[in-house]
């Protein structure tokens, strides 16, 4: 008899994984996550910034009166040039991006007026609704923050990332 108040069938399958393949460990134990950010006073939106290769997509998220997330309301959302980013605050993003060494990444992002904030970033697996809602993308040409239009082709974006990170770092791709 399992006793378990979360989803019968995973739990199933995690207990025939374990004793099927030996040394497996589940992926984590807990699977009841939160994060916990620094409270930033007065803010009225943050953006979801993507970036694959030298594309950067931005997706303004506004923050509904009284609503104590800095992110995730899903209210009042502008995409792209209509974004209202702060485009000087691209320049920190990129040097994030490149520190990185990645080939994707994504960042809740947030500005005050005088400082920017990451909140969280995922590199490795993330969500791409922000493509979805872009009608163009900024990439940076001879020193300036400029808008591209795109037609939303994720696939495409996806491997446009890894081309883009194999030309910077050809030590990885045998040229």
């Amino acid at each position: 008899i399992i006793s378990y108040s979360g989803n019968l069938k995973v739990s199933v399958k995690e207990k025939i994984r374990i004793r099927k393949h030996t040394g497996y460990k589940p992926e984590t134990k807990y699977q009841n996550k939160f994060i916990v950010q620094s409270f930033i006073p007065g803010l009225t939106n943050d953006w979801k910034v993507l970036v694959y290769g030298d594309h950067y997509y931005i997706l303004k998220r506004g923050i509904k009166d009284n609503d104590f997330r800095a992110s995730g309301s899903h209210y009042n959302y502008k995409a792209g040039s209509k974004s209202e980013f702060p485009l000087h605050m691209l320049d920190t993003i990129e040097k994030i991006y490149n520190m990185l060494e990645v080939p994707h990444l994504s960042l809740d992002f947030a500005y005050d007026g005088e400082k920017g904030y990451v909140h969280e970033f995922q590199a490795i697996y993330f969500g791409t609704s922000t493509l979805e809602f872009c009608d163009d993308y900024y990439i940076k040409k001879d020193g300036k923050w400029t808008t591209e239009p795109q037609q939303f082709d994720q696939e495409e974006e996806y491997v446009w990332g890894v081309v883009d990170f194999l030309k910077k770092h050809k030590q990885l791709s045998g040229k």
